[in-house]
């Protein structure tokens, strides 16, 4: 679309508008183009972004990290990490030798390989993210607690006292 439009109002100017480059039709199309890109962009971002999550779920239960701590579930997903790293070097000098498709077999596996390195940091990301999310949330209970048993106190006091 991009670089059909714009050439079609390539020259064309906008009445009224004195200040370049707003007052030429074709970078107006050009931006409103682009912006209608970022927004449909942003969205797809958004989706991928749950269907990643979704996978990395699935992926990780799968792996047999189900019901561990934190700590011991970062470690798993950095172990898998190091394994996906060293595979995919590994087959390298595999499917180098092999005419035709021997690149193109490089860079299937180097982009698998990606794939799972990022659905693994994502997890990794999310467990960071969730237990320090919980760690807050019980810090904030606490704090919630000693403040409304100090306002308790405070108010026994007055009726008893005053």
């Amino acid at each position: 679309m991009s670089e059909i439009i714009p050439p079609i109002a390539e020259g064309a100017r906008i009445p009224g508008i004195e200040i370049e480059p707003f007052n030429n039709a074709s970078w107006v199309l050009k931006v409103s183009l682009l912006t209608a890109s970022a927004v449909f962009a942003v969205r797809v971002i958004y989706d991928v972004i749950v269907v990643i999550d979704t996978i990395a779920d699935m992926l990780v239960e799968r792996l047999g990290s189900r019901r561990v701590t934190p700590a011991r579930r970062i470690m798993r997903d950095i172990t898998y990490m190091l394994l996906i790293i060293i595979l995919a070097e590994a087959s390298v000098p595999v499917f180098k030798p092999i005419p035709v498709v021997g690149p193109y077999l490089n860079l299937a596996v180097s982009l698998a390989a990606l794939l799972l390195l990022i659905i693994l940091a994502y997890d990794i990301g999310k467990t960071v993210y969730r237990f320090v999310e919980r760690k807050v949330d019980v810090v904030s209970e606490k704090i919630i607690d000693f403040a409304e048993k100090s306002l308790r106190r405070r108010s026994e006091g007055t009726r008893h006292g005053g």
